[in-house]
């Protein structure tokens, strides 16, 4: 039997009689190994001579080499689905973070992570499906994830290894702002976040008060650290016509670098004046709201900066490279018109989206109308009248006075401020930058502003029902008026108004009453205005600013005037003038006399007074430096009561949900003419933004230090704007000035 014969029998053995031959590949391999011939044939049978010897090195060596391969490709395919693969930029790790990339998501399994605008989903998954995971997506900002939320000692190195800034860092602090789900923790820092399907965003969360102290000016080291807090800013530059162009506004990183720039720059005071030789000016926005203004020498090397509560500009060396860094901004800002590109849909939507817009309608002339808007409707409404498509644009700026003050706050603290015209012509600010300028509301659009708001005001209450305001009176001395029947209102009118001698409007004494203030001889004045209206605990304030302006060539003589007709209440009123002569400074209230005096004035406090529940004040306070605090949780009354009266001593009990602390710190007294030894609390009032506290040192004559302090509980307000007498204490009937700071102190 042939070879070939043999293969076909046993073939058919195996397919037809199930005989399987057998293994020989164990054999055959053992015998390559030892060098022993090999054989096609079955044991027992004979085997002719080979006429070859096998190639027994070759085949060895093959086999080696396909086991060796084998072994390499396992150990690349383990390696490819195991080893670990890198972050997305996009995404941060501290250093003992320990997580998975996977194709779509990453698996955190313990340790923190920063997650910035586009990162992938970030799951923390447990063992069972009811605690499955907790995931965060779709990050448009900034948000820390983690598994659990942080105790709060790691919580420094935490924001340290993942470089947030110091606001950031506040925000990890504020355990209200940690959001949890399934095993995940999360911190949305800004922007917003999808947690478990569900949108978060930032700017709903707690946010931590946040306090910029500011630095003296000699406080090189102060200042640079604030500029290095900058969140936005706003620049304009002067055009080759000597014309401001438009704001130029910087966000974000943008913000943040330039801020850094000029920190960087900054180099020492050398004492002298600002002296303004210079193109361009910015407004630095700071993380508490407070905007620093500075400007840049075009010539290099000099820099002029004013902050908050400095009393003037003051000029500052700097790299003579910083002019030539900020040259590319300055000439985009060029390019911008003063006028913004004007976007009527785009203005309505966003003013109809206000939460609250506080309102002063002077539409009628003879009557002033105060209100606030809360529902939504009527809030959309008024957007839509005051930014129509139909209104016009014109480069002049003319109106006979002005109609409306409308204030549109927004959820996100901003301010949109709308000054109306009773021609249409209007102003919008936002913060402290001019959106648009000279924007022309329709006559029909006008009218209906007024017929919206107007019924929206109670009728009851203190307000001024009618006035007159101007120029040119026939009384030329400075003087203040208060008339409470028809023979003084007759009397005055004819003085105020001869030669002419114009029958005096018609009055209802039993309801109200005239309050007067004529200026004497004077210049450039358009007369008095009503600034504000505070209520106290036991008396009004009307409050009211001489309108100014500016001539090229010669002053205007004038005689001012201001006339208002008040409503009758059965207490005090007060008339208070704004007397500061300096631009842009804040005011100082200088109060009047004579005030109105009802017939009775009655012993119990008003409904809704702003009063003080309880205080503190003394000398001896371990605060050196000088500081105002507002205070709206028991923590930060726990951290600031330490530091003022040492760590062991416990912080009084105040209920947060009622009631607000207004701290103020006059830092260390030496015993010099004209030292505060405490400050006392003068008055409290309210107005339609909030709570004014107006305080006040005492003075003391000796050769001991003091650190005085001033501590009061009063009920919760939305803003408290603090008014610090000008002088110290001095006996009653001395006339003093109030100043107000150039602060709020706001509850956030």
């Amino acid at each position: 039997m042939t070879s070939a014969e043999q293969l076909i029998e046993n073939d058919l053995q195996e397919l037809l009689g199930g005989i399987n031959p057998p293994d020989l590949i164990e054999r055959t391999l053992a015998r390559l190994e030892s060098g022993v011939e090999t054989s096609a044939q079955p044991t027992g049978e004979a085997t002719p001579a080979a006429a070859n010897p096998a190639p027994r090195g070759r085949l060895v060596l093959l086999r080696r080499i396909a086991a060796a391969a084998c072994i390499l490709l396992a150990l690349g395919l383990i390696t490819w689905v195991l080893w670990p693969r890198s972050l997305p930029e996009s995404v941060t790790a501290t250093p003992a973070a320990s997580y998975l990339v996977r194709d779509d998501y990453i698996q955190l399994k313990s340790g923190w992570l920063l997650l910035t605008d586009g990162a992938p989903e970030v799951r923390v998954e447990s063992g069972s499906p009811a605690n499955r995971a907790g995931r965060v997506s779709d990050v448009r900002g900034r948000a820390v994830a983690g598994v659990g939320i942080p105790n709060a000692d790691t919580l420094d190195t935490l924001a340290n290894e993942l470089q947030l800034s110091e606001s950031e860092t506040q925000m990890l602090k504020l355990t209200k702002r940690w959001l949890t789900a399934g095993g995940l923790a999360v911190c949305v820092l800004t922007g917003q976040v999808m947690l478990n399907d569900v949108q978060v965003q930032a700017e709903e969360l707690p946010a931590p008060e946040v306090k910029n102290e500011i630095p003296k000016p000699d406080d090189i080291a102060g200042v640079k650290k604030l500029l290095e807090d900058v969140r936005s800013i706003e620049l304009r530059a002067l055009r080759d016509d000597w014309q401001y162009s438009g704001w130029l506004p910087l966000e974000g990183a943008d913000a943040s670098e330039l801020g850094s720039t000029f920190a960087k720059a900054l180099s020492a005071r050398p004492r002298e004046v600002a002296g303004w030789d210079h193109n361009n000016e910015f407004l630095f926005t700071l993380a508490d709201g407070r905007v620093v203004q500075a400007a840049v020498y075009e010539s290099g090397g000099l820099l002029d900066l004013k902050l908050p509560g400095w009393q003037r500009w003051e000029q500052y060396t700097c790299t003579k490279g910083l002019y030539e860094t900020l040259k590319p901004r300055i000439e985009e800002a060029k390019k911008l018109e003063r006028y913004p590109v004007r976007d009527m849909a785009g203005m309505s939507r966003s003013l109809g989206k206000a939460v609250r817009v506080r309102f002063v309608d002077k539409f009628e002339q003879s009557e002033e109308f105060r209100g606030e808007l809360n529902d939504p409707a009527l809030v959309a409404k008024l957007a839509g009248l005051v930014w129509d498509d139909d209104n016009s644009f014109s480069k002049t700026h003319v109106g006979d006075y002005q109609a409306f003050e409308l204030s549109f706050e927004m959820d996100n603290g901003e301010t949109v401020r709308v000054s109306m015209q009773n021609t249409g012509i209007m102003a919008v600010y936002n913060g402290n930058a001019l959106l648009h300028i000279n924007d022309i509301a329709t006559t029909e659009n006008v009218k209906a502003i007024h017929a919206l708001l107007k019924p929206l005001v109670a009728k009851s209450g203190f307000r001024v029902l009618r006035q007159w305001n101007g120029a040119v009176s026939s009384i030329t001395e400075a003087r203040v008026h208060v008339v409470t029947d028809d023979e003084g209102w007759v009397k005055l009118w004819a003085e105020h108004t001869a030669p002419e001698l114009m029958d005096p409007p018609v009055m209802d004494f039993e309801n109200e009453f005239v309050l007067a203030i004529f200026g004497g001889e004077s210049f450039n004045s358009r007369g008095y205005f009503v600034n504000e209206i505070l209520q106290g605990e036991f008396e009004y304030l009307l409050r009211v600013d001489e309108q100014s302006y500016q001539t090229m060539n010669g002053a205007d003589a004038v005689t001012p005037f201001g006339i208002y007709v008040l409503t009758k209440v059965d207490r005090p009123v007060h008339l208070e003038e704004n007397v500061q002569s300096l631009i842009g400074e804040p005011p100082i209230w200088k109060r009047h006399t004579p005030a109105f005096q009802p017939l009775v004035t009655p012993r119990y406090p008003m409904q809704n007074a702003w009063k003080v529940e309880r205080y503190w004040q003394g000398g001896d306070s371990l605060i050196e430096q000088r500081e105002q605090h507002v205070i709206t949780d028991a923590q930060a009354l726990d951290k600031l009561w330490q530091r003022h009266a040492g760590a062991d001593a416990p912080s009084p009990k105040v209920e947060f949900d009622r009631f607000v602390v207004v701290a103020v710190f006059g830092g260390r007294q030496r015993g010099e003419r004209g030292k505060i030894l405490e400050y006392r609390l003068q008055a409290c009032y309210r107005d339609g933004n909030g709570g004014v506290l107006r305080f006040a040192g005492q003075e003391y004559r000796s050769e001991a230090e003091h650190t005085p302090y001033g501590i009061w509980v009063l009920p919760k307000a939305a803003k408290v704007r603090l008014e610090e007498r000008e002088y110290p204490l001095m006996p009653e009937g001395v006339e003093i000035d109030y100043a107000r700071p150039p602060y709020w102190l706001e509850r956030k």
